[in-house]
């Protein structure tokens, strides 16, 4: 452990000279990302505790459930295309192919409109038909509709700015600004004394983040240089097609993981008990933050680094994001254990008794980061069929196991499958990853010892 820990501290202090001058770019948006993701992570919260001063109970649950499955159905709609041009983008770089990385992101901003539209379709034709049935009516159901395709247009933007190192302009807008005028939006209403419902709090979140994504359209878009217009043969769309399923999937079970279990206890539990629900995963998704940073500074250098065969890189990063990931992470844990009945009632006072919720949550939450970026790794490595698989099967038996546990139980029913559907779904990704490519992304990593694999020989 000691040489282990010797040998990082050396690293991290010797010149980067077989770090070539993108990845030193990509690097130094790390600090940027994560002081993005930390304002973003108080701005995202002073948000939702405004928008729960501004309603009643019932309407901040209602809020909340549409909010959540507003994210849900951005990940349908997005169909992978922002994970893939996190992917395919540096590959076509590094290769030197950039005329083809250009047709990519053509052909994902293509995809994600037309996307996005499709499931707008999808939804407002199960309102008109079903909407008795759904808890809601039409114009709940458009305003929906709005913010996630709002959500799928500029998460694709972002990624495509990311995957081209430009830290700051793919996340300030929707992290930053988008917040910040959503608040500033709420404070003027509060002080003219007007009250938001349900419904009003998700046009007005749907429509500035409709504007400030398109503006931020104009660098990404700049991206897909119109010069560089070619055909693209059919073997490399075939290829794109074969690798965006699987991250399609990923990315939409990835976000249900992440959002759907406020949908569940919204569909067998009162609005109430969803805001209260909602109020405990936002609070203890803190501890996500940094593997949200980590993650989004390492997927294009492990892709780059895992396609040039440069596997003492690759291994060196995964030992520097494991630590830097985990040691906030825990002491995030800590800070909850104190301080959570006091967040909570920050939304509203009779939220507090959620905080038995909050601790089972902080614990998978918390344990998925210090497991490291194995999500995103596994994508960027072409292994977007392991990663969906696994997903798959563990968040199948985490739903399974809500459904029937939320309306006997109630909200404690969703929150303990959560928590050990994230803790298994690692523990199978972990060992996946050390058996087959030598390498482990946690913090656990820097005490085991690495043994020769044939992916890894075939990398060195």
């Amino acid at each position: 452990m000691s040489a282990v820990l010797k040998q990082y501290a050396m690293w991290l202090l010797s010149p980067r000279k077989k770090t070539d001058a993108l990845a030193q770019s990509i690097i130094s948006g790390g600090l940027a990302a994560l002081l993005i993701k930390v304002g973003t992570a108080g701005l995202s919260y002073l948000m939702f505790v405004v928008f729960a001063r501004h309603m009643s109970s019932d309407d901040f649950g209602r809020f909340s459930f549409g909010f959540s499955l507003a994210i849900a159905l951005a990940a349908f709609a997005a169909g992978g295309l922002s994970t893939a041009v996190l992917r395919f983008w540096p590959e076509y770089q590094v290769s030197g192919r950039s005329r083809l990385g250009s047709s990519f992101v053509r052909w994902g901003w293509w995809g994600t409109f037309g996307g996005a539209l499709a499931t707008a379709v999808g939804v407002m034709a199960v309102s008109l038909f079903f909407g008795k049935r759904t808890s809601g009516d039409t114009i709940y159901h458009a305003a929906i509709v709005l913010l996630m395709a709002a959500i799928a247009l500029s998460e694709f933007g972002a990624s495509a700015l990311r995957a081209d190192g430009r830290t700051v302009i793919a996340l300030a807008p929707r992290d930053i600004i988008w917040r910040i005028a959503l608040v500033s939006a709420l404070a003027l209403l509060g002080m003219a004394h007007v009250k938001l419902d349900a419904v009003e709090g998700l046009f007005l979140a749907g429509t500035l983040l409709v504007v400030i994504a398109a503006v931020q359209s104009i660098w990404s878009i700049g991206m897909a240089r119109t010069d560089t217009k070619e055909s693209v043969p059919p073997e490399i769309r075939s290829g794109w097609l074969k690798a965006l399923w699987p991250m399609w999937g990923g990315g939409v079970l990835f976000a249900m993981v992440q959002q759907f279990d406020v949908v569940v206890v919204g569909l067998f539990l009162t609005p109430e008990e969803t805001g209260s629900y909602f109020a405990a995963l936002r609070t203890a998704g803190l501890l996500g933050l940094t593997l949200i940073a980590g993650s989004m500074v390492g997927a294009p250098l492990f892709a780059r680094y895992y396609h040039a065969g440069n596997t003492t890189e690759l291994t060196r990063l995964c030992r520097v994001l494991s630590v830097c990931i985990a040691v906030p992470t825990l002491l995030g844990f800590l800070f909850l254990l104190f301080a959570g009945r006091w967040l909570l009632g920050m939304f509203d006072e009779g939220f507090v008794h959620a905080y038995d919720l909050l601790l089972i949550l902080a614990v998978g939450l918390g344990f998925d980061a210090i497991c490291g970026p194995t999500a995103i790794f596994l994508q960027m490595i072409g292994r977007e069929r392991d990663y969906l698989k696994t997903t798959a099967l563990c968040y199948a038996a985490t739903l399974v196991t809500q459904c029937v546990l939320t309306p006997v139980l109630g909200p404690i029913g969703a929150a303990v499958p959560n928590a050990l559907g994230l803790i298994g779904w690692n523990i199978w990704a972990l060992r996946l990853l050390r058996s087959e490519l030598g390498l482990d992304c946690s913090i656990f990593g820097l005490c085991w010892k690495r043994l020769p694999t044939k992916t890894a020989e075939r990398h060195a």
